[in-house]
């Protein structure tokens, strides 16, 4: 298994890293897809990447390699350390582990650790409106624990699928299955860099009704494939994110704290080069700044179902028909101005939500490239 652009085996499929750190390409990985199931090598390549990269690896290495005065040392200091915790000294499983033998306590600890796991996160179900696609998402276990940080790329995708309180922490993998059991199909499909847009066809199919993501009426019409996954667990070059022909205007995903929360009821205000914007279940505000002069007379904004387009002065802030993440009402969408900002008076736009208003929008505009 390697990272590869190329899918000439015919049993080959593709799916992506999508990093953490926002700097990181997400990439495409590929791998040998004749295993199915019962064999599946994403799962297989997600639990040796986070066996590596959460350490555990390395200490069973540790323990493989060490001497016996070196573990003796290393039993010594787990059980210091559970003396210092208020949280475990007290209870009787901690007192079972400071009585037993180095040997039993580091046995504990190899099989603790040598079991090579992640954590498996469904995106969308099978669904006849998604053609039975299943998406899923792989992150280390416990990684919120391990200290990582929010993946704000993650969390978008997660957003644009319908789940808007959604928190990914650290690199996760994603892939696609087509899994559809009245057929009795499981097989393995790319999923690419394109694919890891909010922005992608997919991602709105999945928030509509019956697509299988968290908007979804049908919650769960297969979870067959991720159960046995989850159960066989307990037994055992890219580019940037916005593809698909769009961009997004502004680098929202950039500034982890704030988008990760999207200026959702009150939360930082995602920072744009055009401006910043929040929202709430039924709105979203975009504030650009303007120059101090500028009245309603030199501000055209042109507001549509799915797009729009806003110029000041004659200039363009945000193009001709930028495409919105979710439709709007046209009719209840205004604007104002207000003092404020490094030119001293903020252009003041307020966008209703269509819908029930309760979709939390992951990005607001995006202009076709």
């Amino acid at each position: 298994n390697s990272n590869s652009n190329s899918n000439s085996n015919s049993n080959n499929f593709q799916f992506v890293l999508i990093p953490a750190e926002h700097s990181e390409a997400i990439e495409t990985v590929e791998c040998d897809g004749s295993g199915g199931l019962t064999d599946d090598a994403l799962v297989k390549y997600a639990k040796n990447y986070f066996y590596d990269k959460t350490g555990a690896k390395g200490r069973i290495d540790t323990l493989n390699n060490a001497s016996p005065q070196e573990r003796e040392l290393i039993a010594q200091q787990i059980r210091s350390q559970l003396e210092g915790s208020s949280s475990t000294s007290s209870s009787k499983s901690s007192n079972r582990v400071q009585e037993m033998d180095d040997n039993t306590l580091l046995d504990m600890l190899y099989r603790n650790q040598s079991a090579a796991s992640c954590d498996i996160t469904a995106v969308t179900v099978p669904t006849p409106l998604n053609q039975h696609h299943a998406v899923s998402l792989y992150a280390a276990d416990q990684a919120k624990d391990l200290g990582w940080p929010l993946n704000a790329r993650a969390i978008a995708l997660m957003a644009a699928c319908g789940y808007s309180a959604a928190q990914v922490y650290g690199n996760v993998f994603v892939g696609r299955t087509i899994d559809n059991e009245t057929a009795d199909v499981w097989q393995r499909v790319d999923f690419t860099v394109e694919d890891a847009s909010p922005m992608a066809e997919w991602c709105k199919i999945a928030r509509t009704t019956g697509g299988g993501g968290g908007s979804g009426t049908s919650k769960a019409s297969s979870l067959s494939g991720i159960i046995q996954q989850q159960q066989q667990q307990q037994s055992l070059g890219g580019t940037s994110a916005a593809g698909g022909g769009v961009q997004l205007i502004g680098n929202q995903a950039a500034n982890t704290t704030a988008s990760s929360s999207f200026g959702a009821n009150g939360a930082p205000a995602v920072v744009e080069s055009w401006g910043r914007w929040t929202q709430t279940d039924t709105e979203v505000e975009l504030v650009l700044p303007v120059p101090p002069h500028v009245k309603a007379k030199h501000v055209a904004v042109k507001f549509a179902r799915s797009t729009l387009s806003v110029a000041v002065s004659g200039e363009l802030r945000i193009p001709t028909k930028s495409q919105l993440f979710d439709p709007i009402v046209p009719d209840e969408s205004t604007f104002t101005f207000q003092d404020g900002g490094s030119n001293g008076r903020e252009l003041c736009i307020t966008l209703t939500k269509a819908g029930d208003g309760t979709a939390t929008w992951p990005w607001v505009v995006a202009v076709s490239k």
